[in-house]
């Protein structure tokens, strides 16, 4: 099939490169034979010369042809079971991400049946002490940024002035490939995160608030913080 397929296309090719090439070793051999006398012409040699030389060089094409499509198709199938392996690698670590926030968050301590079950699901992110170093690292920077980010939103509704801690600034900064993303905040999130703690300094409220006044931000404030600084305990606790 690959061959007839490359038949189709090149015919013409192969036709002319015959007919050229039949015509310029004739023509050769014609002088030849009238500059040296003690040779004679016969139409046969370099018919024959030309079809042998053009069947030699086709074939070797349709040889090479078929070894790069073969060639070709062999990185295409390495490709998409990357890709596979890959897209199933980033799903697992999502579904790992979202098992730390339930147990990270959990209003409870962390159990050694939690971490047993935890390190046996999640095996392939935490089989290596660097491995889980990694995993352990990175969301522990994610967690103490979004920390910053709400004692930001607290300095804030004290002040009244925008507030943007040095931390939470450098939190910008941070690769975020672990979480598939450049940065670990998003520049889109870090611009709704700065518009955020300029709203509670102009309206001392927080954004889409249902509380009464600023006491009650205020307080749902220092629950968050309280309740992230938990979970970053939980979090150390988990990869311990």
């Amino acid at each position: 099939m690959f061959f007839w397929v490359q038949l189709k296309v090149v015919w013409p090719s192969i036709v002319a490169h015959l007919v050229v090439l039949w015509a310029v070793v004739t023509a050769g051999w014609y002088f030849w034979t009238r500059i040296h006398t003690n040779f004679k012409f016969k139409i046969m040699a370099p018919t024959v010369f030309a079809f042998t030389f053009s069947a030699f060089y086709w074939c070797h094409f349709f040889v090479t042809q078929y070894q790069n499509a073969l060639f070709t198709q062999a990185q295409q199938v390495e490709q998409a079971k990357q890709q596979q392996a890959q897209q199933e690698f980033n799903k697992q670590k999502l579904e790992m991400i979202k098992a730390v926030d339930a147990i990270a968050l959990s209003p409870t301590a962390i159990t050694p049946e939690q971490k047993t079950k935890f390190n046996e699901t999640f095996s392939a992110f935490v089989k290596s002490p660097e491995a889980k170093n990694v995993v352990a690292n990175n969301l522990y920077t994610a967690y103490m940024c979004q920390k910053f980010f709400l004692e930001d939103l607290q300095a804030a509704l004290t002040s009244k002035k925008f507030a943007k801690s040095a931390d939470r600034a450098k939190c910008e900064t941070y690769d975020g490939t672990f979480f598939g993303r450049e940065k670990l905040v998003a520049p889109d999130m870090a611009r709704a995160n700065d518009e955020s703690v300029q709203v509670a300094a102009n309206t001392q409220r927080l954004p889409a608030s249902d509380a009464k006044d600023t006491k009650q931000d205020l307080e749902k404030l220092k629950t968050s913080v309280t309740n992230q600084e938990h979970g970053i305990q939980n979090l150390k606790s988990l990869f311990e």
